[in-house]
């Protein structure tokens, strides 16, 4: 794991872009969050 976030409800999605940095996630209200994984070590 390289990373967690809390959102307010239940993820049901995710995808990681092209570029590899930004992130995109859905949750169970129908928000769709955007998360730049920069600084991140593997």
């Amino acid at each position: 794991m390289l990373a967690t976030f809390t959102g307010e409800g239940a993820m049901y999605s995710c995808a990681i872009a092209p570029d590899g940095v930004m992130l995109m996630a859905g949750d169970e209200g129908g928000r769709v969050h955007f998360l730049r994984l920069e600084g991140l070590r593997g």
